[in-house]
């Protein structure tokens, strides 16, 4: 996958196997999200989002991407795209999109406070989406 299809810029591959992107996301978000996890893609985003970042070969301590997602995350990152400098995509603003989010990340099993600063709301956000979540509702 190319830099130009990783954002969005192409059209869209079709999903790996593992699960078909959400239509929440952008395009340019959900392959993020393929490449480094749904969590890191949303950290970077947050950190960097709208930025031309550079990715080293091998990145390491005050690098963007390793200050946001890590050194593991920054690997994931390089296998998938190379060296280079890369625009990261923007994290979605609308509400809906983040109780998508919200939901999605909980039920990967992320903790509250990792969901809470990855999709940037308050964490009594998180335990109300979370309890209506074992009560099998939908929240607003």
């Amino acid at each position: 996958m190319t830099q130009r299809d990783l954002f969005g810029l192409a059209p869209a591959a079709p999903a790996a196997a593992g699960g078909a992107p959400s239509e929440a996301l952008p395009p340019g978000l959900e392959a993020l999200a393929e490449a480094v996890g749904l969590t890191d893609a949303l950290l970077l985003a947050r950190s960097y989002g709208g930025v031309e970042v550079y990715l080293a070969e091998r990145p390491r301590g005050n690098n963007p991407v390793v200050r946001a997602i890590g050194e593991a995350g920054a690997a994931r990152l390089v296998a998938r795209l190379g060296a280079g400098w890369f625009l990261v995509p923007m994290l979605p603003q609308a509400w809906s999109v983040k109780r998508q989010l919200i939901r999605r990340l909980l039920a990967a099993g992320e903790t509250q406070e990792t969901v809470a600063r990855a999709v940037q709301v308050h964490q009594r956000t998180i335990r109300r989406h979370a309890a209506a979540l074992r009560r099998g509702a939908e929240i607003a």
